[in-house]
């Protein structure tokens, strides 16, 4: 037996004979009848090392994105399990989550702790319990999506790109040994922004099929946090009120802003994938920052001659 593209086969067998997911089918089925997908980037998913567990972070700009990014995927990785909002097990709280999660396949959706209900008036908790489940998913040779980020707003109800990145991800790819993550930006081409807490059903059918450009990004094999194992323990001493020691308080403020830059670097990808507009502020800032700093040295540069 060998490992290729994080699924366990036979030598002889490549990714096209393994067994997809509901999900995958499904979803590769029913996007292509609502967008016209252009999916650019394949290239970087030759570049996962070989027996890595695939992590794709995903934008959040609409309720589409991490479909669309399942579709986009599903021919390379077929066996793909998606990670959601847990108001999408109950149809009273988001009817849409909860067919779509159920088109998919239950047992291919894994909850995260969010409060509200589907109209986007909640917010993600983070909740370390929920990405057990997923690492032993990633360990039997699934590939997991998610999205990097979830803006209960989303950015004020525009198509962009928020300054904060979410940890779940992170935190993913840091109890699953051998994990990596995998940005993949989705690029909606719509006249009119939706799907933010909507269906955007009617919007889809006015432009017939927007184009949607999907753009994958180069594999980030995360360093590794030291006693990263400690950082759910930390958390619900702190949950339950408990007193922490020194130790407990310097470790929690380390391992936290570790798996800060893990998502800054993830989010810094993302934005360098997006158009300029759906860039996000900080990003902007970024290369606003980098062409001065260039002008400056050139300038210098001439002085100097």
């Amino acid at each position: 037996m060998g490992i290729e593209n994080n699924y366990i086969v036979s030598n002889e067998k490549s990714a096209e004979n393994v067994e997809p997911t509901a999900l995958a089918e499904r979803v590769k089925k029913l996007i292509p009848a609502l967008f016209r997908l252009e999916t650019s980037g394949l290239e970087h998913l030759d570049e996962i090392p070989p027996g890595k567990r695939v992590i794709f972070l995903t934008t959040h700009m609409s309720d589409y994105d991490v479909p669309i990014a399942i579709a986009a995927l599903a021919d390379k990785f077929p066996r793909l399990k998606v990670a959601e909002s847990s108001t999408h097990e109950t149809f009273s709280q988001n009817p849409g989550g909860f067919i779509g999660r159920h088109i998919g396949g239950v047992e291919n959706s894994f909850s995260v702790d969010f409060t509200g209900g589907g109209s986007g008036d909640g917010k993600a908790v983070f909740n370390p319990q929920n990405f057990e489940s997923m690492k032993g998913a990633l360990e039997e040779g699934n590939a997991i999506v998610i999205a990097a980020y979830f803006d209960t707003t989303y950015n004020n109800k525009t198509w962009k790109l928020p300054n904060k990145g979410g940890s779940g991800g992170v935190y993913l790819g840091q109890i699953t040994p051998d994990a990596v993550l995998v940005p993949v930006a989705i690029d909606i081409k719509s006249k009119k922004a939706f799907g933010m807490g909507d269906p955007g059903i009617g919007q889809i059918i006015r432009e017939l099929r927007p184009k949607v450009e999907v753009r994958i990004g180069k594999p980030i094999v995360p360093d590794t946090i030291e006693g990263i194992e400690r950082f759910s323990t930390i958390l619900n001493m702190r949950k339950n009120g408990d007193k922490l020691s020194p130790e407990d308080r310097e470790d929690f403020s380390r391992i936290h802003n570790a798996m800060k830059t893990g998502s800054e670097a993830v989010m810094s990808s993302l934005s360098e994938m997006l158009p300029p507009e759906k860039q996000s502020d900080s990003q902007i800032k970024q290369i606003d920052s980098g062409i001065t700093d260039t002008k400056e040295r050139l300038i210098d540069q001439n002085q100097e001659k």
